[in-house]
């Protein structure tokens, strides 16, 4: 992802290609792309909303349900790959995408703006404007009782790495999630940079 645009390089004959409207994609100004390993697929997510689903043979079908919702703001701040599921981050909350069978699956509503998500250990994290809030995934998560506020920090980014689950923030923060006393704790300086890094 370059400048909003898509490129891909291929190895057979060394060419860089770009997508677009044109000729395979159905949007202008990407935010936003992940590839799911699981499905083998690519998301790609415009700025107004709408989200393109792409094989690896270069196939593309369209998902125009989130771009057409009657809503103000249809931006994605943020997604997430769990299995074969998209974990899309809204201003209303979180849209749940099935890469699989290429439908959107499942809504959460939580009325406030979601930064960032991340799927650990049987819980769904969700980084909001009201701080960190998560919810087992066995209960019925439309319901917004099921959700549950672990603290009051601000994060933009969520990660799971190496089995722990980290938060980031705007002042270049990092911070680990401590289950046992249901925070996140601030890390030292090294593992900042080892964030910003990677």
């Amino acid at each position: 992802l370059c400048n909003g645009n898509l490129l891909s390089y291929k190895t057979a004959d060394q060419e860089v290609y770009r997508y677009d409207k044109t000729n395979l994609l159905n949007g202008f100004k990407i935010s936003f792309i992940k590839y799911n390993k699981t499905v083998d697929k690519l998301i790609i997510v415009y700025a107004d909303g709408n989200i393109d689903l792409m094989t690896d043979n270069e196939t593309v079908v369209n998902i125009p349900q989130y771009k057409n919702k009657l809503i103000n703001n249809k931006e994605i701040y943020g997604v997430n790959i769990t299995g074969k599921y998209a974990y899309l981050a809204t201003g209303f909350g979180i849209v749940v995408l099935d890469m699989q069978q290429n439908i959107i699956e499942n809504t959460y509503i939580l009325d406030f703006k979601v930064n960032a998500t991340a799927i650990y250990n049987n819980k769904v994290y969700a980084a909001t404007e009201r701080g960190i809030y998560f919810a087992e995934l066995d209960k019925n998560l439309m319901d917004k009782k099921s959700w549950q506020n672990l603290s009051g920090h601000y994060f933009t980014e969520l990660m799971v790495f190496d089995n722990i689950l980290f938060g980031n923030n705007t002042r270049a923060s990092l911070f680990v999630l401590n289950e046992k006393n249901k925070t996140f704790d601030a890390t030292d300086f090294k593992l900042i940079n080892a964030w910003q890094i990677t």
